[in-house]
């Protein structure tokens, strides 16, 4: 038997019609409770908290200080129909205070030393951070002392502070008159 996709847009449309009226009922604490459940647990499913608040994450670590000091556990279920476990903290869960996140960017600043035992450079960005980058790195700078340079790679910025905590350098960027 052939389906009509014709009428598939319009049968879509109403169930979504409906949906959304539901949605916009539930509007509130509800439906806030319920994401926030729903990031809280897929947070602890895959041990990574670094999309969660800090104010979450100090809260999951007294959870966890309290596991530790009581041996027990924590678990979060779904019941929809059937009861799933989808997450639980134990005594063993470490959460770190902050997480970092990572990402490609550039930096621009000025090279301001380049040498030692292990070459390296230390590199001052504009905002006045002082970075130092890796032998690698370091022998293609030494003809760009005191200059005005880009550094392209992959940052770890912390969470709260949001200041850089590691940097990978990948490429040096010659000009950077237009960023100042």
């Amino acid at each position: 038997m052939a389906t009509n996709l014709n009428s598939m847009p319009a049968i879509s449309s109403n169930i979504f019609d409906s949906l959304d009226h539901d949605i916009e009922r539930m509007m509130g604490e509800e439906v806030l409770a319920f994401v926030s459940y729903v990031c809280i647990t897929r947070s602890i499913a895959d041990n990574d908290f670094g999309t969660l608040p800090s104010s979450t994450i100090a809260a999951l670590r007294k959870l966890s200080g309290f596991l530790r000091r009581h041996p027990c556990d924590i678990e979060f279920f779904s019941q929809n129909g059937n009861v799933q476990n989808l997450a639980a903290i134990t005594p063993e869960t470490q959460i770190l205070n902050t997480y970092p996140f990572t990402g490609e960017t550039t930096l621009y600043g000025v090279i301001n030393r380049v040498g030692g035992a292990k070459p390296k450079i230390q590199f001052k960005a504009f905002d006045g951070q002082l970075l130092y980058t890796t032998q690698e790195i370091a022998e293609q700078a030494g003809n760009r002392l005191y200059k005005q340079v880009g550094l392209e790679g992959r940052a770890e910025w912390n969470s709260e502070t949001l200041r850089i905590e590691n940097f990978y350098v990948s490429a040096i960027s010659l000009s950077v008159d237009r960023f100042r």
